[in-house]
C-alpha cells in the first residue's frame, strides 16, 4: 500500500497563522472547512488564486485545504 504524498505549509502575518495542506487526490479545494467557490464569492479571486496551481498543470493532482490558527 503506497502512502499519500502530504505538503504541509505555515504562512504568518502579524498575528495572523494560517496552515495550508496539499494531498495527492482529485482537485477539491476547501477553505475553513468550506467549498473554495463558497468561500471566494467573487471570481476574480478565485482567479487569482488558482493561477499558480494551473501554471504548474497541479491543478487536477492536489487536493488543498486551509484553515486558520488562533493566534497565541
Amino acid at each position: 500500500m503506497s502512502e499519500k504524498v502530504q505538503y504541509i505549509a505555515t504562512g504568518r502575518r502579524k498575528k495572523s497563522i494560517a496552515r495550508v495542506r496539499m494531498l495527492e487526490g482529485g482537485g477539491v479545494i476547501t477553505v475553513n472547512k468550506r467549498p473554495f467557490i463558497e468561500y471566494f464569492n467573487r471570481e476574480s479571486h478565485r482567479l487569482v488564486i488558482m493561477q499558480t496551481m494551473e501554471l504548474v498543470k497541479l491543478t487536477k493532482k492536489y487536493e488543498n485545504s486551509g484553515e486558520p490558527e488562533e493566534p497565541p
